[in-house]
């Protein structure tokens, strides 16, 4: 539960005879995704907990480390590969990997131009097509969060998911094509 008045009745002493105990220094490992709307969204209920210990006195040490969740474990560790190289490794050629890369930069200096830096939240709702990468890729080269719903999520679902992180930017399309026909979302 929440650390807090939210966290249900009676919390504040139930919080008080809860943290008395806490003596010894913690340390705290946080596996986060920068692409993960929840992951921002636990970040900062972490937060809201860790400042409400020490408004009611608790001054233990608490050592916070932040750990990246990696997505491809097999990447080397200690000698990275330029962004190109991986690119054209994984795309298919130098040629598509520069393309990509010159559509990422220019996606980037537009967001930047949108005000998107670090925290700032961007959301998508696209299929899995490649301007959706592009699209993720420059949110990430700024800092920014990602989230994205699928093009076939209920308008409901995509307006629940969204409006939590308060998006800045929102990609989206006016439909897809899925098993061989097209759906249009314009009407909804």
């Amino acid at each position: 539960a929440d650390v807090g008045e939210d966290a249900g009745p009676g919390a504040g002493a139930g919080v008080a005879s809860f943290i008395a105990p806490i003596v010894a220094p913690m340390k705290v490992e946080i596996w986060s995704d920068v692409v993960c709307p929840w992951c921002f969204i636990g970040k900062r209920r972490f937060d809201k907990a860790i400042a409400t210990l020490r408004e009611r006195g608790v001054t233990t040490p608490i050592e916070v480390v932040y750990r990246s969740y990696q997505l491809d474990p097999g990447a080397p560790v200690g000698d990275p590969v330029p962004a190109v190289d991986g690119y054209a490794k994984k795309f298919g050629g130098r040629e598509r990997a520069e393309q990509i890369i010159g559509h990422v930069t220019r996606v980037a200096a537009q967001l930047k131009s949108f005000g998107v830096g670090p925290g700032d939240r961007v959301v998508a709702f696209m299929p899995n097509i490649p301007e959706t990468l592009i699209a993720f890729l420059a949110t990430a080269s700024l800092g920014a969060v990602w989230s994205s719903c699928s093009t076939d999520f209920g308008v409901r679902s995509v307006l629940d998911r969204f409006q939590q992180i308060a998006p800045r930017v929102m990609f989206c399309v006016d439909g897809y094509r899925y098993g061989g026909k097209d759906f249009d979302r314009r009407p909804e």
